[in-house]
């Protein structure tokens, strides 16, 4: 059985099949169980974008829906954007450290090694974001 995340929000804006849904946080973010890892659950409210899963189905300009995404997903996001960087600091760091590299050269490796996993990243933007992607539900109570 795979859990779901859900977020309740508003329409701001629509793009063919992509959706951007407004969320608050006390109502989205008290019961989520990725709130203390997620960053975005320190702001007050969040632009979240969204497919619409069928063309019949796409939402309304201020309609209220509901969007969301397996908790599978949201664990990739988080190993994808702090566990995988860190990691990558750490092994880079420890390795210059071990080169006899002065500390300001360590650093700069440890930083340095950030910016081919970050293109890496971004060739594979599209194979992730199917991944790790919110869909749009209607939120019938709110109708």
């Amino acid at each position: 059985m795979s859990k779901t995340i859900r977020h309740t929000g508003i329409v701001e804006r629509i793009s063919g099949q992509r959706v951007w849904v407004r969320i608050e946080q006390p109502e989205a973010c008290g019961s989520c169980q990725m709130a203390s890892r997620c960053a975005a659950s320190e702001k007050k409210s969040k632009l979240i974008e969204a497919m619409a899963g069928d063309t019949k189905a796409i939402p309304s300009l201020g309609q209220h829906v509901v969007v969301a995404t397996a908790a599978r997903s949201a664990w990739l996001a988080v190993i994808l954007v702090f566990a995988v960087p860190l990691a990558l600091m750490l092994v880079a760091a420890i390795a210059a450290s071990q080169a006899g590299t002065t500390e300001p050269q360590t650093a700069l490796s440890a930083v340095g090694v950030l910016i081919p996993y970050y293109i890496i990243i971004w060739l594979c933007r599209q194979r992730i974001e199917r991944q790790v992607a919110f869909h749009v539900e209607t939120d019938e109570s709110k109708q």
